[in-house]
């Protein structure tokens, strides 16, 4: 699920041990947690923040060790806080009233219906056919119909494996071999444009809406769906072209390949003209980006405007109930509504408080220049990717755990949480990113090899630092940053 969120088939191992050895994690998990509830609380902390953080300290190495599906850990959790007294039930599953779960199941709910009815492969399509035939041209029309499907469709994982399929055909009619080159920079630009670019929109991928869940009250309603795209523009654009040069220098095919010119027309007579389904979600798509962008005039929440396009799906007959109960990811949305319960317990126990004055003489004054702490951060969340396999997981603990700290310096914590997002979003090694796992899945796993995917990680990571660096200034520009 680390990097999922979606409600594709495609089945996505994640890292298992042994089951003795996941047996003594668990073991060694529970003491750890307990081992911090008994201690005497400091200055600054109560005997239930005490045990609130000796259960969370549980929980996330239940979510390292991967010693229960990540949803149950994220329910035990919460039921424990109760159990102990440490929090009321209403505060301890507070998030599940939040908007962010009536945002995601609707922006699950479009994606699944635009997949059934073909509308993102004639999309896909329709941007593909006006570049060149060539390798450059194919990949940067990856890049570009990713960038530009992206905000539609939240789900990653689902983008990822209808473009993996679509890459594969390419490749296999420009005649690369797998494993080839050839083969490996077409996947390399369908997964940095249909993935990667996910941080550019709000609504491009679950966790950038996770990640603003996870924000204080004033600074969600601070990034509107325009406010945010306008921030994250300068990373974006640096990306973008950053990871087509890598491309080209990284995948050059030994041979010159060419698409025939009429590859895409043929696709779109075999798609036939628009059928009803995808007039339909087309318009329903459109009104909420023209919604989303236009959220400061008339008012209406992300949310809000997801929901009522919910419910067009089902009054046009898009959506079954069928699909609604069996493809939304449930489990999903209760794991997110879980963790999602870590910042308000914090802050409602006054760790955060306790934290800043703890570990505020250290990091703080990090933060407190920019130019040094965001690349620090980005490494420190690449190594920590090795060992915290769930993606989601990792962008909503650190981003709560470092939000009282950039408040105190006047750093806007979307700027940290941005820079969390973008660098959990690694696939060096397999099991980091199960969306990468499914793309590959989808290909069959023969298309390219891990490898040579690896490489577009690694030149991701450098990109990304560069990206947050170049973007700097424009946060500054903002009032972002001090």
């Amino acid at each position: 699920m680390s990097g999922t969120g979606t409600s594709t088939k495609v089945k996505t191992p994640t890292k298992q041990g042994p089951p003795n050895l996941k047996l003594v994690c668990a073991l060694l998990s529970v003491i750890a947690g307990i081992a911090i509830a008994l201690i005497p609380p400091p200055d600054g902390l109560s005997v239930q923040a005490m045990h609130a953080l000796g259960i969370m300290l549980g929980a996330i190495l239940f979510w390292v060790f991967n010693i229960l599906p990540e949803h149950v850990t994220g329910i035990l959790m919460c039921t424990l806080w109760v159990i102990v007294g440490a929090v009321p039930f209403q505060k301890a599953f507070a998030a599940y009233s939040t908007d962010t779960p009536w945002l995601l199941i609707p922006a699950f709910a479009i994606g699944i219906a635009a997949q059934k009815a073909g509308l993102l492969k004639r999309v896909a399509l329709n941007v593909m056919k006006v570049f060149p035939p060539t390798f450059k041209g194919q990949t940067l029309a990856l890049l570009s119909a990713g960038t530009i499907i992206s905000p539609a469709i939240p789900s990653v994982t689902a983008k990822a494996v209808f473009a993996s399929q679509l890459t594969k055909a390419i490749g296999d009619r420009m005649e690369y071999e797998e494993k080839s080159a050839g083969a490996a920079g077409l996947y390399a630009a369908m997964y940095q444009g249909f993935v990667t670019m996910f941080p550019l929109f709000l609504t491009a991928g679950i966790f950038s809406i996770i990640m603003r869940s996870c924000l204080p009250t004033e600074i969600q309603a601070q990034f509107t769906w325009v406010n945010w795209l306008w921030s994250a523009l300068p990373w974006g654009i640096a990306v973008f072209i950053g990871s087509y040069l890598a491309i080209q220098f990284l995948y050059k095919p030994e041979q010159k390949q060419e698409l025939s010119k009429e590859y895409f027309i043929t696709q779109l007579k075999e798609l036939g003209p628009m059928n009803r389904d995808e007039k339909i979600i087309a318009v329903i798509v459109a009104c909420c980006l023209l919604l989303w962008m236009t959220e400061k005039i008339h008012h209406l929440t992300a949310a809000q405007v997801a929901l009522l396009a919910l419910v067009a799906l089902f009054v046009f007959k898009i959506l079954s109930t069928s699909d609604f109960r069996t493809k939304i990811p449930w489990e999903m949305i209760v794991f997110i509504g879980g963790v999602m319960a870590l910042g308000s317990v914090i802050t409602f126990l006054e760790i955060d408080t306790w934290m800043g004055t703890v570990l505020g003489p250290v990091i703080t004054p990090l933060i407190g220049n920019m130019f040094i702490f965001a690349p620090l951060l980005a490494i420190a969340i690449y190594l920590i990717r090795f060992v915290l396999v769930a993606q989601s997981s990792t962008v909503m603990i650190f981003t709560v755990m470092l939000t009282p700290f950039a408040l105190q310096v006047g750093v806007n914590p979307w700027i940290v949480g941005l820079i969390i997002l973008t660098s959990a979003n690694v696939w060096t090694v397999k099991y980091q990113n199960t969306t990468h796992i499914a793309a590959m899945s989808a290909t069959g796993n023969e298309f390219i090899k891990q490898s040579q995917a690896a490489k577009m990680s690694i030149a991701y990571m450098l990109i990304n630092i560069i990206a947050i660096v170049v973007s700097l200034p424009w946060w500054k520009m903002l009032g972002l940053i001090p």
